[in-house]
Formats: structure tokens, C-alpha cells, sequence
């Protein structure tokens, strides 16, 4: 006979309270990336030499043609001379992809560093402006400098050959007695052929702008984008941001030959100051001798007489087609010459093309290939870039990049909308100011600091540059446009082509200053020091403290660990910067350059360019269109990632089926994801599956592994708090779980209750666990509850536990009850001990004692009985977490003569609750085939 009967001493009351805070884990695992592009819309290769519309360019600029009816020309991110026959075929004239370099020597082994200005002279000679110098290619093919510094100090200096100094010398033009005239910082700057350097018309070293005519000094311009010498020896200049045509006489005489002398821009054919311009970017001479000039995304003529006329185009409508003169659409017109037959070509920027206009009209693409390319904020594929290098992640997932041949700063939301956040597309600047106001010359990496602030290095500036997020820049250290070696503070510093950079954990940013040949530290309080390398000095030594060399060093990464790393460009390696200064070789030798994994010394690159550390402790390199990976622990070991060096892979994918073109930036995202920036105009994003534990408290309320924890706040002697925690695993990976556990000194007063907590958790998945704080006297208590999993980064999810024993004298734990149940402590009413709310035939007191709810009905206490082997009997009943349990017998229920079961001879009492069923066997019951037994709740 089986009797559920109840005794009815005090028990523990339980409740579950708040806590909350953050807790996650995650790591780059070595898992394969699945690659796609983010924002941009991806363009084909940039460098192609092919026929027509199978050649590629990166950046078509500045154009001449030669004696033989090619056009040459710069090719300014490739680092690239092109000829482009009258056929449409092209080849490399001159250049190395991709490399930098100040060397004179055979033109087939020069390189370039920042081509911008192109023109022969009458004996067939080929002028550049390079840098901050002019250089020369002979007609026997050899490159030598002219005027200007050899190592790129920038300046205003009027003198001979190498003790001159230029600014940004620009576009060139040479009269027939040999001169050189060369636009420079709102200057027109002459070169004899002698080398011998003088100011023409303009500023001088001020570089001051404005809209004066006269002659000398006082003359004044505004932004000068072309220039022109005609056989009579008149100069012609496109004086963009005076929207007009200015003519200098040879003794030079400044006047307005077409467009207002009140700076209006605008479209308007007519004659002299009738007409007007926007957007002037170039200019050249027909056959005829009258000028033609691209402007507002049209090709005009002007005559000598000053009559303006529309050749080709439609004012201020972008487009890349090809058709009579009318119908014709360009897009960022940049270079225009006319050819032998009497056609004008024409670079687009946007469009990346040579196109050309037949005397008829008619305009057709030459070569190239119209790109993705320009300015356009938007979602996605809608957005479009022009050379996005740097890139920098802030705290919210936004993707901060330079748009380097923008001269811009752009900002991309985690759903891949891009806006412009500082500069003006195609304007170049280097002013300080908020969004649009500011300019920027060709900024090259962006680094976040510690404040959230953005630190720019603007390479064409010189100069290290300050944003905030709302788009307010400063100036942090270098001064606009001075080049040089020089340590400081602030504006007394010098660089020269500042290019990749990182913070240190000190909050320094670390920039590697390439043509310095440098390794640059800047600090917060804008102190710039040296920290590696022979600055202006070149070199492949790599053991020597101060004599330590640098070939164009172009990124830094700093780990975990604060160890500083760097990508030595022309040396084909990467190295590590130690505090003494001296940076051994970890991967790649700079005698050998090529594509090889393996270990360290084994391994080689062909074309570093950027580098990043991951969450792991290693590194991802930038190696041309493939990304590497150098493992540091235990070993140093390099391998490849993905991409290929084939453009027909695909735009996705893993592994080699991905083509990204040149990598031109690398930056970390949240746990398995990396973003690239590359030369097909588009960034794109790797994700890879990783585990990512998360432990709440409650749920939705996340905890930090080893952070402030979770506290039970006060509780009395006999009673009891109860927490739930939830097990989450929010990332794309299964997470196996190996255990929670309770340690601590005072871990005997915790509890746990890991009934539900499963072996593995799957990607998204979740498991409950609770801990219950018990404490046996006064006095704080304390403990650790440690989750353990195969999350790499959280192997062991550590969370504090505390709590405080209030004293001896618990509370009425009944009463408590009452509360909980009825919103009141009071024995009245339907809280009353003999009342019965739920009808269900038990009155609450024994509700209260059995741990069943007096308010439903169907909350019930069951307990079971039966024979088990022989005389034996188990009993089995639900428990409550944290109360004691006895289980009792008797033969007959007259009188008082109930006793402990006996299980083995052990009494069954101070059992304690589980939240589970708890089954008892009577194993003293022989000869004893009918009992009656009862569950005595002790607590």
C-alpha cells in the first residue's frame, strides 16, 4: 500500500535575479574563407597589355604622341608608361608595375614614384615630372634628371639642376628653343636647357592663389591642371579653378584668352570672356593651331582668337559611349593630345580608356576597358571607388577607406552602404577643415587610435593627417607638401611618402615611411621619432641596430604581443622591428623574389604590399593578387590563403578560384571575417566558420569571461537563490563542450544544476544550466563557475560567482512564499494555510511543503512505489532544487512508529533535491511485504 503522504517541517524559498554585462569569444580559425565581393562593383585586370578593348590601365592620365603617331601614356597607379599604337595596340614603354623608384639608368630599368607630366621636346626627347624632381628620357633611352631633388625634398628653390626644388611639378610643356615649362604649386616654373631653374609667372614659394594678370610675381592662379607651349612662343594654361584659359606672352605677360575674369564657372560657348568653363582639366594643340580642352566631361576647341566651340560630349553628363560627336559620353576626362592624322585623344579616368575623336566627329574607344570606377556613394554594387587602399574598422563595424585617387576618406555601414565622409572626389588638397571642406593629396592608409579617432597617412601631402568620425580633419605631423627626414614635434617633422601604419599598445602610431626608407613613430601628443632604419637611405641590411636598411618599406602590423612587423617592399620580405632598432628577415630574402610557402628562410615573395595581424596571433600578407598567411607559433611558416594570379577565376569563391586583383588592403572584421581592398575597385569580404561561445545571465544579457560576474546579492541561513544561465553558441561552427564546473573556496555553498547541458552545441544553438547559492553562515562567499568548450579564443568561460550570508536568524521562508504567490505575506484569504485556490484538494500549506504551485491545478506531487527484486521496494518522487528530502516507513498508520528507509543499511534522509526525480530502494524491508511509506520535506 503506497501513501503519498507529505510532513510538513520548514523548506527553502528560491528566486531567480538579474545580472548582466558582455561575454564573447571567437578566433580566425584555419578554416577556408568563402570570399565575395562587399562594396564596388569588381572591374577586370588593371594592367593588361593587349589590343583595343582587351588592354587594361589603372589610372590613365597625362598623354602625348610621338613622332610616329603613338600616344604615350602615364599610367599613374601602375607606376606605368603605356604606348598605345594608332592601331590600339598596348605595350609598356617604360616603369615597373606596381614598383617605386628615384634611379636614373636604362629606361628599361627605371622606375617611377609619382608620374604626372609628359611632353617632347623638338629633338624627340621625352620629359617627366616625377615626384618632386623632372626627369629626362633620351632618345637613346636613357633616364636622367634634370632639375628638382634627387631624394624628394619638396620646396621652392630657383636654381641649377639638383639644388632646385618643386613642390608637385605637374604637366609640362617645352617651346622650340628647348625650355621646360612646368606647373608647380600655382607657379609656372621654367628649365633652360642648361637645367637652370626660375619662377616664369606666379607666387613663388608662397603658392598663392587667385585670378591677377600681369607679369612675375604678381600674377596669380588658381589650381592649374594644363599647359601647352604654341609655336609662336605663347604658353596656353587650363586654370581650373579660375574656370578660364590664360595665354603668357614669351616675356611673360599674363592675360585671359577665354572664360570670365570673375571666376564664373559654368558651360557656354562664345568668344573671350563670353565663354565658360567647369572643370578644365587639360589642353593641346591642333593642326590648325587652335587649342583643345577637356572640360565638363566634353572636349572643346578654342581658337586663337578666342572663339569657344563643343566638339564631342555633352556638358556635365558622364557615360562611356561611343558615336557621333553628339551622342558621345565621357567621363572624368583627364589627358588630351591630337595626333598625326589630325584626331584627338583623350584619357578617362572613371572610364579608364583612351579615346579617340576623329576629325568627322566620331568618337570611338581606342583601348581599355570602361571599368566600375568613380566617386558614387551607395549600397553595395552601386558604389563605386577609384583606388581604395587603406582601410580601418571601428567600433560599431564600419569600414573606414581611403579612396586614395579620389582623395577621399569613404565610410562603408556593416550593410555595405558607402558614403563620403571628407575630401572632394578629384580635388586635390591639403587644407584642414570638416567633410568637404578638407583636402586630401592622395591619402594612402587610415589607422583608428585609441580614442576613435582616425590617423591618415596623406601621401601626397607629406603629411600625417587627424579625422574624427564626424569628419573634422587636422593636422597630426609633417607639413603639406615638405618632404624630408627630419624628427619633431608636430609640423617641424618631416616624411616622405608616408604609407602604411598601425598603433601600437601604447597608443603610437607606427608608420612605415617608404620613401625615407623608415620605419616612423608618431605620438599621441604628435612627437614623430625614428624608431628603424637609415632615413633617405636604401638598403637589404637586416642585422644592424641604427644601420639597419629599409627598400620602401610599405605596411606595419603590431600583434597581440606589441611586436611591430613589416612589409619591406622592395626587399621582398617581411620583417620584425625590435626595440634596439635592428629588424631581422622572419619570411622572403631580398635577393629572391617569387611566390614560394614553406618555412621562413625557404619561403618568397614577389609583391608585398599590405599586412595585418590576426586574432590569433598571426599574419596575413598582401602578396599581389594572393593573400598570404605567415604563421609565427611554433614557427615561422608562410602559406597561401587564396587568390590567384589568373583573371579569368571568378569574382567568388575559396581558395584560388577567387581573382582579386592586386591586394591593396587588409584589415581585420569581427571573428572570421577580413576584408580586402584591391585594384579592381572593390573591397572584398572573407568570412570562414568559427566558434563563438556566449554565456547570459539572464538570457539576452550577455557576461564577460573573467569579468564582473554574477552576484546572489544577500541571502539568510535555510534559504536558497537559484540563477539561470544560458550556454550559446553564436557562431557558425559546433561547439563541443567539455564540462561546467564549479571551483572556489567556497564552492561547497554553490550548486549546480547541469541536467540539460548537452555535449555539443550547434551553430546558433543553446543549453541552460543553473547555479544555486546555499550559504551555511554570515559572511561574504565566493566561487567560480567555469564553462569548457573548443572555443579557441574562450576555451574556458570563467564567471565569477558571489554572495553573502546574511546572518542566523533566516526569514520566514512561508510567508515568503505567500508573497511570491499571492502578492501578500498574510495567512488570509486564499493565501490562508487551509485554503485551496486551484481546488485540487490540497490545501497551500501543503502546496508550500511539496514545492507544487497553490494556484494550478495541475501542479501535483506524485509519488511511485513498487517492487523491486524480492522483498525490496523502490520509491520514487520529484524533488526541489536545494531542499532536503527523507524517505520514511511504516507497517501500520496507528500511532507514531515511522522510521528511516534503509538502503544498504544507510538511512535515506538528507536527500537532497536535484529539480529532477529521485528514486530510493528499501532494501531493510525483509519479511515485510506490505509498507506504507511517506516523504518527509526537511527543508
Amino acid at each position: 500500500m503506497i501513501s503519498p503522504l507529505v510532513s510538513r517541517p520548514h523548506f527553502r524559498f528560491a528566486s531567480i535575479l538579474t545580472a548582466a554585462a558582455l561575454l564573447t569569444g571567437g578566433r580566425l580559425p584555419a578554416q577556408e574563407y568563402g570570399w565575395q565581393p562587399f562594396v564596388g562593383q569588381p572591374t577586370g585586370a588593371t594592367y593588361v597589355d593587349s589590343v583595343g578593348r582587351e588592354a587594361r590601365f589603372l589610372n590613365p592620365r597625362n598623354i602625348v604622341v610621338d613622332a610616329a603617331g603613338n600616344a604615350l601614356v602615364i599610367d599613374a597607379n601602375n607606376r606605368m608608361i603605356r604606348k598605345v599604337t594608332p592601331e590600339g595596340v598596348v605595350t609598356s614603354y617604360a616603369g615597373k608595375f606596381g614598383v617605386s623608384g628615384i634611379e636614373d639608368g636604362p629606361l628599361s630599368e627605371v622606375a617611377f614614384s609619382y608620374l604626372r607630366g609628359l611632353v617632347f621636346d623638338p629633338a624627340g626627347s621625352l620629359y617627366l615630372s616625377d615626384g618632386s624632381k623632372v626627369r629626362k628620357v633620351t632618345t637613346d633611352g636613357e633616364v636622367i634628371h634634370v632639375a628638382g631633388s634627387y631624394v624628394g625634398t619638396q620646396g621652392h628653390a630657383d636654381a641649377t639642376g639638383g639644388a632646385a626644388r618643386f613642390n608637385i611639378p605637374e604637366e609640362l610643356a617645352v617651346d622650340l628653343s628647348g625650355n621646360v615649362f612646368v606647373i608647380d604649386n600655382n607657379n609656372i616654373r621654367r628649365i633652360t636647357p642648361f637645367g637652370v631653374v626660375t619662377t616664369f609667372a606666379g607666387p613663388g614659394s608662397s603658392g598663392n592663389t587667385g585670378m591677377v594678370n600681369g607679369s612675375g610675381t604678381n600674377v596669380r592662379f588658381t589650381n592649374p591642371t594644363g599647359i601647352v607651349a604654341a609655336p609662336d612662343g605663347n604658353l596656353y594654361v587650363a586654370d581650373d579653378g579660375n574656370h578660364a584659359i590664360r595665354k603668357i606672352t614669351p616675356s611673360g605677360v599674363v592675360t585671359i584668352l577665354a572664360g570670365s575674369s570673375a571666376r564664373e564657372s559654368g558651360h557656354v560657348d562664345g568668344t573671350g570672356s563670353a565663354a565658360r568653363f567647369n572643370g578644365i582639366s587639360s589642353l593641346a594643340l591642333d593642326r590648325d593651331g587652335n587649342l583643345v580642352v577637356t572640360s565638363n566631361q566634353t572636349v572643346r576647341r578654342i581658337t586663337m582668337a578666342g572663339v569657344v566651340t563643343t566638339v564631342a560630349g555633352s556638358p556635365g553628363v558622364a557615360g562611356d559611349k561611343d558615336g557621333s560627336a553628339g551622342e558621345a559620353r565621357f567621363s572624368d576626362l583627364q589627358g588630351i593630345a591630337v595626333g598625326i592624322s589630325g584626331e584627338i585623344l583623350v584619357t578617362e579616368l572613371e572610364n579608364l580608356t583612351v579615346r579617340r575623336i576623329a576629325p568627322s566627329g566620331v568618337v570611338t574607344t581606342l583601348a581599355g576597358f570602361t571599368a566600375k570606377s568613380g566617386n558614387r556613394d551607395g549600397t553595395g554594387p552601386d558604389a563605386r571607388f577609384l583606388s581604395p587602399n587603406g582601410m580601418a574598422l571601428d567600433l560599431s563595424g564600419n569600414l573606414w577607406v581611403t579612396d586614395t585617387s579620389n582623395h577621399t576618406i569613404r565610410k562603408v555601414t556593416p550593410a555595405g552602404v558607402v558614403t563620403t565622409v571628407a575630401g572632394v572626389a578629384g580635388i586635390e588638397g591639403d587644407y584642414n577643415g570638416t567633410g568637404n571642406e578638407a583636402g586630401f593629396r592622395y591619402p594612402s592608409h587610415i589607422t583608428r587610435d585609441l580614442s576613435g579617432n582616425f590617423l591618415i597617412s596623406d601621401n601626397g601631402n607629406q603629411q600625417i593627417r587627424k579625422m574624427t568620425p564626424a569628419g573634422v580633419v587636422t593636422t597630426l605631423a609633417g607639413a603639406p607638401g615638405a618632404s624630408g627626414t627630419a624628427d619633431g614635434t608636430a609640423t617641424a617633422a618631416r616624411f616622405y611618402s608616408p604609407r602604411g601604419s598601425a598603433m601600437d599598445l601604447q597608443g603610437n602610431l607606427i608608420v612605415a615611411d617608404s620613401a625615407n626608407h623608415a620605419i616612423r613613430r608618431v605620438t599621441p601628443n604628435r612627437v614623430v621619432t625614428t624608431i628603424s632604419g637609415v632615413k633617405g637611405t636604401s638598403g637589404s641590411n637586416v642585422s644592424y641596430s641604427s644601420s639597419t636598411y629599409y627598400s620602401a618599406p610599405r605596411a606595419v602590423a603590431v600583434t597581440q604581443d606589441g611586436s611591430i612587423y613589416v612589409v619591406d617592399r622592395n626587399n621582398y620580405c617581411v620583417r620584425r622591428v625590435l626595440a634596439s632598432g635592428e629588424a631581422p628577415t622572419i619570411a622572403g630574402d631580398s635577393s629572391s623574389s617569387s611566390r614560394v610557402d614553406g618555412p621562413g628562410n625557404v619561403a618568397r615573395f614577389l609583391s608585398p604590399m599590405a599586412i595585418a595581424a590576426d586574432t590569433d596571433g598571426n599574419l596575413l600578407v598582401a602578396d599581389g593578387p594572393v593573400l598570404r598567411k605567415i604563421t609565427l607559433s611554433p614557427s615561422v611558416t608562410v602559406s597561401t590563403v587564396a587568390g590567384t594570379t589568373s583573371s579569368a577565376a571568378g569574382d567568388s569563391g575559396t581558395g584560388s578560384s577567387v581573382y582579386f586583383g592586386n591586394i591593396n588592403g587588409i584589415t581585420m572584421g569581427s571573428p572570421g571575417t577580413v576584408y580586402l581592398s584591391t585594384d579592381r575597385l572593390t573591397i572584398f569580404k572573407g568570412t570562414a566558420p568559427f566558434r563563438k561561445i556566449a554565456v547570459e545571465q539572464p538570457v539576452s544579457n550577455g557576461l564577460v569571461s573573467g569579468g564582473a560576474g554574477v552576484d546572489f546579492g544577500t541571502v539568510s541561513p535555510g534559504q536558497s537563490v537559484s540563477k539561470t544561465f544560458l550556454i550559446r553558441n553564436s557562431g557558425t561552427q559546433v561547439i563541443t563542450l567539455s564540462g561546467v564546473t564549479l571551483s572556489g573556496t567556497d564552492a561547497a555553498q554553490f550548486t549546480l544544476g547541469t541536467a540539460n547541458v548537452p555535449s555539443t552545441l550547434a551553430a546558433g544553438g543553446s543549453a541552460i544550466f543553473s547555479v544555486t547559492f546555499t550559504p551555511s553562515g554570515s559572511g561574504s562567499r565566493s566561487a567560480q563557475v567555469q564553462v569548457g568548450s573548443d572555443d579557441g579564443a574562450t576555451p574556458s568561460f570563467a564567471i565569477a560567482l558571489t554572495g553573502t550570508g546574511a546572518g542566523t536568524t533566516p526569514v520566514d521562508p512561508q510567508a515568503a512564499w505567500r508573497d511570491e504567490h499571492f502578492g501578500s505575506p498574510d495567512n488570509t484569504g486564499n493565501a490562508a494555510d487551509d485554503a485551496d485556490p486551484d481546488g485540487d484538494g490540497w490545501c497551500n500549506v501543503d502546496e508550500f511543503v511539496s514545492g507544487t504551485c497553490p494556484t494550478d491545478s495541475g501542479s501535483t506531487l506524485r509519488i511511485t512505489a513498487m517492487v523491486a527484486s524480492g522483498n525490496d521496494h523502490t520509491v520514487t518522487f520529484p524533488t526541489v532544487l536545494g531542499r532536503l528530502y527523507a524517505v520514511e516507513w511504516t507497517d501500520t498508520l496507528s500511532g507514531d512508529s515511522w522510521q528511516p528507509v534503509l538502503t544498504n543499511g544507510t538511512p535515506a534522509s538528507g536527500i537532497p533535491g536535484t529539480g529532477e526525480a529521485v528514486q530510493v530502494t528499501d532494501t531493510g524491508g525483509a519479511g515485510q511485504l506490505k509498507r506504507f511509506y511517506r516523504i518527509s520535506v526537511t527543508r
